[in-house]
């Protein structure tokens, strides 16, 4: 047998014994459910609920300005004549008022919002960083974002949502939501500290 022959058969078996680790190392992909991450994530759920009572609390403070406004021009009908230059002006300086209560409103909620957004985006950069750590460690080269649950045909949106994912079928050894869940409690970060 030539020596060329006998290096390219070689060559051929170490390559072919290799395949089963080239496709295990190139398809070492894990899922992630970012909904049970973030639900489980205490500072994200406190700043969240700091957002939805300062929303409720703005709401109120609107309707009670509001109702105090109806008041006042319900006053303002009773002590003059609606033709009259006084309630024409005292309605006017109440309908500024109203329309720079919606105006500073319609600002709030703006804030809020942007708020929501960045603490949305702070605690995502957050849990990216833990799942880069636990891939790099466990040698996985890919994580896809999927929705646990269950369909239910009382819930079309969950089936609907199920339907649309991208994962279809998973092992679970390939979901690694509760390593992230549990790497974010030990470090105290999904715990309320930064």
């Amino acid at each position: 047998m030539n020596k060329r022959l006998w290096m390219a058969i070689v060559v051929g078996a170490v390559w072919c014994a290799s395949l089963p680790q080239l496709a295990t190392a190139q398809t070492s992909v894990a899922i992630i459910d970012m909904g049970v991450v973030f639900e489980n994530h205490a500072a994200f759920q406190a700043q969240l609920e700091r957002l939805r009572q300062e929303a409720a609390a703005l709401k109120q403070q609107v309707a009670q300005e509001q109702q105090r406004l109806q008041a006042r021009l319900e006053q303002v009908s009773a002590m003059y004549a609606p033709d009259s230059a006084e309630f024409l002006q005292a309605e006017k300086d109440l309908r500024t008022q109203d329309t720079n209560l919606m105006v500073d409103a319609r600002a709030k909620v703006r804030q809020l919002t942007t708020e929501e957004a960045r603490i949305h985006f702070e605690t995502y950069q957050e849990v990216c960083k833990y799942i880069e750590a636990y891939c790099t460690k466990n040698n996985i080269r890919l994580v896809m974002r999927y929705a646990g649950g269950q369909m239910s045909l009382d819930d079309p949106e969950s089936i609907m949502h199920q339907v649309n994912g991208a994962v279809v079928y998973h092992r679970p050894d390939r979901d690694i939501t509760n390593a992230i869940v549990q790497i974010m409690k030990e470090t105290k970060q999904g715990v309320g500290g930064k």
